[in-house]
């Protein structure tokens, strides 16, 4: 029988309706789920994402992160040469960028490199008691290094702040690897300097040094 003044019509569009809302909102179900699962597990995920995207930024010459010239992609520029000893920034067998840090101490075996300071404020770079992640890729006896200072006076209480990657067992002499260790600013300092060089204490030695990052943690 045919249907009278469109009431079929009428009934069979407001059930597609429904199966379309019901369609709708076990789709958004399946996504809150999955965005649950991301947020309980993707936290390494996340940083691994920021640090991969501020890397390839750096390597292309952009300034990233809370140093300058974090790649040595513009050679020295915003970095300050210091120690006795061989320290160049060269163009062959670097792991990211075209430019990395190749350092060498003197017989004296004082260290020898590159340093940067950032200042300590309320506005900034840096600011008291917050946590900070430095990252590096480093091969052979090439270490970063930072003291918390009060204008030029180290300060190391309570402890947490001054620190560094430094030269140790997992120090491959062929092989690039990447670390990275996090700091928190205390109060009392005003500035922090980052040293790229050829080691610290016993740990002195050649070395290379790429991709120096210092970020929020």
């Amino acid at each position: 029988m045919k249907p009278v003044n469109g009431h079929g019509e009428r009934a069979q569009g407001s059930l597609e309706y429904l199966i379309l809302i019901g369609g709708a909102v076990a789709v958004a179900a399946i996504v809150v789920v999955l965005l649950l699962g991301v947020s309980s597990s993707g936290g390494t995920s996340a940083k691994t994402s920021v640090d991969t995207y501020m890397e390839t930024q750096a390597a292309s010459g952009a300034d990233v992160g809370l140093l300058k010239n974090t790649s040595f992609e513009r050679g020295a520029s915003d970095w300050v040469v210091s120690g006795a000893g061989s320290k160049e920034i060269i163009s062959s067998g670097c792991i990211n960028g075209t430019k990395c840090v190749h350092v060498l101490p003197a017989a004296s075996q004082d260290w020898t490199g590159y340093s940067q300071t950032v200042t300590v404020g309320a506005s900034g770079p840096l600011v008291i008691g917050k946590t900070y992640t430095v990252s590096v890729y480093k091969k052979g006896l090439c270490s970063v290094v930072w003291n918390c200072r009060n204008n030029t006076t180290i300060i190391s209480t309570p402890a947490g702040c001054t620190g560094g990657l430094e030269s140790g067992s997992w120090s491959s002499p062929s092989a690039w690897t990447r670390v990275s260790k996090t700091f928190t600013t205390i109060p009392g300092i005003n500035n922090v300097i980052f040293y790229v060089s050829s080691g610290a204490g016993v740990n002195l030695g050649e070395g290379y040094c790429e991709m120096v990052l210092v970020r929020d943690a």
